[in-house]
């Protein structure tokens, strides 16, 4: 059975005698020797420092020598990498961080689904260090697999949104770049120029008048599916529900009614729906206004 407790160096050889054992007899080798439930036990040992920062720095390895054909048997063990980087020993956190950068390397693109429940998790964990993590890593992950990223907007819109809330500035950094990078995954010409506009509105409510009148200004011509309708309605449902102007309630109005035109797929809008209707139909009883209607009965969506 294999030790990860020794001394650094040590645990540095063990975890490249593993790696060598995967290169000749691949992932089966690993399994059959038990070597990956030796990982998992290291990284869940709460009393052992030095089993932790060995099982890290293990995993770290096998990623490196084993590339993508690793990372169904290594992934599912982000979470505990996440956690480990708020670890109260700084050696353990110096290997999570390198665990991290070696997991987020054999991120394929079919895994990205897969990855993000744990994602969010880690976002919204009780320690800074695991936040921090979890938007560096989506904001790698966009960067790497933006087609994918662009599908999953709808669900990673509104957990980002609660990171950009966090009280801890380096967190709300950290969540504002991930948001931006996953913005621009969406490939959407017309909104691009206003993606740091939209992230400052999410941070700054007080700011959703200006960017619905600019919004509001813009001609919009590229076909609108989910993932620029997630960008977009969390903005739409506060201007609807703006307290007392009607202005910027109508501006919202129009908005929606100019976007509900290029939805060619009404079933990329289904699933906003529920979000955008009931402003909308208070509007339209606030303010007999064509474009108020317009959106809300027209155009199929």
């Amino acid at each position: 059975s294999m030790c990860l407790c020794m001394s650094t160096g040590d645990r540095a050889a063990v975890a490249q005698e593993l790696a060598t054992l995967a290169k000749n007899g691949g992932i089966a080798a690993l399994v059959s020797a038990g070597a990956l439930e030796a990982i998992k036990a290291a990284l869940e040992d709460a009393k052992n420092a030095n089993a932790r920062e060995g099982g890290l720095l293990a995993l770290a390895a096998l990623c490196a020598d084993m590339g993508r054909p690793a990372e169904p048997y290594l992934m599912p063990l982000l979470g505990q990498v996440l956690a480990l980087l708020a670890d109260k020993q700084a050696p353990v956190r110096a290997a999570a961080v390198q665990a991290q950068a070696a997991l987020e390397g054999l991120m394929c693109p079919h895994g990205v689904a897969a990855v993000l429940p744990t994602l969010f998790e880690g976002m919204l964990a009780q320690k800074w260090q695991t936040n921090e993590g979890a938007c560096r890593m989506l904001k790698a992950i966009a960067e790497r697999c933006p087609s994918q990223v662009a599908v999953c907007m709808p669900e990673i819109v509104p957990q980002v949104t609660l990171a950009l809330g966090n009280a801890r500035q380096g967190v709300k950094d950290a969540a504002a770049e991930a948001m931006k990078a996953c913005m621009e995954c969406v490939n959407n010409k017309d909104l691009e120029q206003f993606i740091p506009m939209l992230i400052d509105t999410m941070q700054n409510p007080i700011k959703v008048p200006d960017c619905v009148h600019k919004l509001a200004a813009t001609t919009f011509v590229q076909a609108v599916e989910a993932p620029t309708l997630s960008i977009m309605v969390p903005l739409l449902v506060r201007g609807l529900r703006h307290d007392n102007t009607t202005a910027i309630k109508r501006k919202a109005s129009v908005i929606i009614e100019n976007m509900a035109k290029l939805v060619d797929n009404p079933l990329d809008a289904v699933p906003f729906l529920p979000n955008l209707l009931p402003g909308l139909e208070k509007v339209a009883n606030e303010v007999r206004h064509t474009g108020c209607m317009v959106a809300e009965n027209g155009n199929g969506v």
